[in-house]
C-alpha cells in the first residue's frame, strides 16, 4: 500500500527538472537518489 502513494506521487516531472539541474554537477549522484526517493 505504502508503494501505491509513492507512485501516485509520480509527478516526477518537477523532480526530473529539479534533477537534471542539478545533475549538470551530480548526474549519477542525482539519478540514484531520484530512484531511490520514489523506491522507497
Amino acid at each position: 500500500p505504502l508503494r501505491a502513494p509513492a507512485i501516485d506521487i509520480h509527478p516526477n516531472a518537477k523532480w526530473i527538472q529539479n534533477g537534471l539541474t542539478v545533475a549538470g554537477g551530480n548526474g549519477k549522484g542525482n539519478g540514484t537518489n531520484q530512484l531511490s526517493n520514489p523506491f522507497s
